[in-house]
């Protein structure tokens, strides 16, 4: 199948709106830029979902992928680790770090404590297992039935949290594989299998259809922090379809260029890297005195100069560790080489 560079482009653009997430702007912009971009994991499960069911073979695209992911979990998890490992050093206190390992241990099949963004990356391998199986069963449809109730019911369960429990779940009880991730992986695989070209809107209205149902969720979050006290915002029912309206414009968007291949080659890396440079970046800068990083990114143009610096050393530290890892392989193999064996 040919690669759809319109997608590659997607992926990048949610992965910015996740450092921008990650990285909040302050008082009641923070609010709304928070809201705004909840559209970005979504739309992750949702090219995984389109890209696994446009392949030719399911199961053995299935088990590629959740080998690779399960690779990346544990590298990346491994290089978290390495990171609070030299702070302990650093801090001469192993107490904390001793502390968070093993929650870390304790919650690293659902929602790792240690590199916590990684959890969409366990999560969605977690999803590939469940589509797996029904995959075998060729029972689909079904699953897109089951996988939208368990939508609405981690919804429900999460906004009524603190009218019921007098208090706000802990995140990996509803924003997980079951009642989040199954969901929009089931529409990147049902929107697979629609002839797109048929819909009758234009790609300009669609698009427009989609920044109103951004916007949308930031009054739906209001509405129930309003009505229910609920603090809930990972997703919402608005995420829906501003998710799918961005989707389903991407892909009747043809994008053809070699510098945006280029370019879209580093969203993985971003994602995985980009907590890691932000912590690195807020710990050089406070020992900086006469520069305050608060002061940056408490305006909106500051912030935006921080997150693009966060892209830009991601970028630089992926290409050291890949540099690094090509250097020790030579190292490795040039004296087999040497000795005559192949």
């Amino acid at each position: 199948m040919k690669r759809n560079q319109s997608m590659d482009l997607l992926k990048l653009v949610s992965i910015f709106s996740v450092v921008i997430i990650h990285n909040p702007f302050s008082m009641h912009l923070g609010f709304i830029m928070d809201t705004i971009f909840r559209f970005s994991v979504p739309i992750f499960f949702m090219i995984t979902g389109y890209f696994i069911a446009k392949s030719v073979n399911i199961t053995r695209a299935l088990n590629h992928q959740m080998i690779k992911l399960a690779r990346y979990y544990l590298k990346y998890e491994a290089v978290y680790i390495f990171y609070e490992f030299i702070i302990a050093i650093l801090k001469r206190d192993f107490s904390t770090f001793n502390d968070n390992l093993l929650m870390n241990i304790k919650y690293i099949l659902i929602a790792p404590t240690i590199g916590v963004h990684l959890w969409y990356v366990i999560n969605i391998i977690w999803v590939m297992m469940i589509v797996y199986i029904f995959n075998k069963l060729n029972k689909f449809n079904i699953l897109f039935i089951a996988s939208s109730i368990l939508y609405l019911i981690g919804i429900i369960l999460s906004n009524l949290a603190q009218q019921v429990f007098q208090q706000e779940l802990p995140l990996y009880v509803t924003r997980n594989f079951l009642f989040y991730g199954l969901f929009y992986v089931m529409l990147g695989i049902y929107i697979s299998k629609i002839n797109i070209n048929k819909i009758k809107f234009n790609n300009n209205f669609i698009l427009l259809i989609s920044i109103g149902f951004c916007s949308a969720q930031v009054m739906e979050k209001h509405l129930w922090k309003l009505l229910l006290g609920s603090n809930f915002g990972e997703y919402f029912l608005t995420t829906i379809f501003a998710s799918v309206g961005i989707f389903i414009f991407t892909l009747r968007t043809n994008v053809n260029n070699k510098y945006i291949k280029k370019i879209t080659s580093y969203s993985m890396p971003i994602y995985f890297l980009h907590p890691l440079i932000i912590r690195i970046l807020k710990l050089v800068f406070s020992h900086i005195s006469k520069f305050s990083i608060s002061a940056m990114t408490n305006t909106i143009v500051g912030n935006f100069v921080f997150i693009l610096l966060v892209c830009m050393f991601s970028c630089l530290l992926y290409d050291s560790f890949k540099k690094m890892k090509l250097v020790t392989t030579q190292k490795l193999l040039n004296p087999i080489k040497e000795m005559g064996y192949k």
